[in-house]
């Protein structure tokens, strides 16, 4: 990093007025002379400079994206613990992606919650667009339901409630996500989950058209051309309910596969989608189930609780008007299926209704993921497509949270040193700052 402010003195200037209105004057100066203030002056001028890719040390690939890698990463400053997700700048303009990238750097940067994979820092490389973001070590609801086959019915209550509240936060800002599927619901290593993936998110205008999203989670009404609203996750959201509790996807089950059998379809989607290609022809199929095909057909396990499927029963109804969560999210908490949840306890690790994963690492094998091929000399990157100020970021809160995780880590293992060495005086990191 290249300093911005080198002068401590007139750093020092600019942060005093801002401890000393969270600190009495008397346990400010006991903070100046406590040897940790010269400490916590370094971390705040850390903050004015650029990051780029020396502050990071980069481990094992954990995922392979639409236009680059991710990877585990650690800072230097402190040895935190990231994601880095790095997009290569080719494959962007290949894909005429320059917008799609933007929308999801602009919603990273709006978003600060718990329910969600907030952003750290970005900036760039000259290959690459870099996220740094919370780590997930869980892995992703896909890779838990294809090794648990389904969940158990608290569980899945749980993971629905805190998606829906991830969601919730999206509303907030007036984007809609477009892009819920279990491969987009990731578990930390408390066994919380997040929204990640913030590509297809967009802001809400009247009249919205078009399709976006993945086949058997887009909603009726985007996949006739009619206008659709925030009501399309909702809809999103019924299917992966369903998919939690019984193991299937609503639309790309085996019993939806019978029912287009016995029912051909009559109803034709754009000519663009009618091509003579399998993967197509099949997509179309599944957007053709989620048009017609009626709620009694679903294939329930055997003992799924009622409430439950009225639950979901209500989120997949085909009129957005009438859609459970059309009054709001405080709609879909008050069913009698989530009485028992507090949206309040969502956050509490405490409160989480079953063992959280075990440590390690729950994601592919590097070899399944394989590696992200080179576009070489075939796609040209004009310098002024990606403005080094438009992508460089630093957010204030995560940068906070760092300096004090890295303190309390600090003061923890000089605590187990004294106790080892119990003639040594022990020494506080945090105290000043607590």
């Amino acid at each position: 990093m290249s300093g911005l402010i080198k002068d401590e003195e007139s750093f020092s200037d600019v942060v005093e007025p801002i401890v000393f209105e969270y600190l009495n004057t008397a346990g400010f100066e006991r903070f100046k002379s406590s040897g940790r203030y010269r400490t916590y002056l370094r971390f705040l001028r850390i903050q004015q400079n650029k990051p780029d890719e020396l502050n990071f040390n980069t481990f094992r690939v954990l995922g392979k994206g639409g236009f680059g890698i991710v990877n585990a990463c650690r800072t230097y400053t402190t040895g935190r613990m990231y994601v880095m997700k790095s997009m290569y700048k080719k494959h962007i303009i290949k894909r005429n992606s320059k917008a799609l990238c933007a929308n999801e750097f602009n919603t990273l940067k709006s978003l600060d919650s718990p329910y969600t994979v907030n952003l750290k820092y970005s900036f760039m490389t000259k290959d690459s667009l870099v996220f740094i973001m919370d780590l997930c070590l869980g892995g992703d609801l896909r890779y838990w339901l294809e090794k648990n086959g389904k969940f158990e019915d608290e569980r899945a209550k749980y993971y629905v409630c805190r998606t829906m509240m991830g969601l919730r936060e999206i509303h907030q800002l007036n984007l809609v996500y477009r892009d819920l599927k279990p491969e987009n619901i990731l578990l930390d290593i408390d066994g919380r989950t997040r929204l990640s993936d913030m590509g297809l998110v967009t802001p809400i205008v009247e009249g919205m058209t078009g399709r976006s999203g993945t086949a058997g989670y887009i909603p009726p009404e985007a996949l006739r051309g009619e206008v659709y609203d925030q009501t399309a996750d909702w809809f999103a959201l019924g299917c992966v309910a369903f998919e939690f509790l019984n193991g299937k996807s609503p639309y790309r089950s085996d019993a939806a596969t019978k029912w287009l059998k016995d029912n051909p379809a009559d109803e034709a989607l754009p000519e663009a989608d009618a091509e003579n290609n399998d993967k197509k022809r099949k997509k179309n199929k599944t957007n053709v189930a989620v048009m017609r095909m009626p709620f009694e057909v679903l294939p329930w396990v055997t003992g799924a609780c009622t409430e439950a499927q009225e639950f979901v029963k209500g989120l997949l109804v085909k009129d957005r008007e009438t859609r459970l969560g059309k009054g709001g999210w405080e709609e879909i908490m008050n069913h009698s299926w989530l009485k028992d949840i507090h949206h309040g306890d969502l956050n509490d690790k405490n409160m989480i209704p079953f063992e959280p994963p075990p440590e390690g690492a729950h994601v592919p094998d590097e070899d399944d993921i394989g590696e992200f091929f080179d576009l070489g000399k075939e796609v040209k990157v004009a310098k002024d497509d990606f403005p080094e100020d438009k992508w460089t970021y630093v957010s204030p809160k995560a940068f906070g949270a760092e300096v004090v995780w890295y303190l309390k880590w600090k003061e923890a293992k000089e605590a187990a040193a004294a106790e080892h060495n119990p003639g040594e005086r022990r020494r506080s990191s945090a105290c000043a700052l607590s």
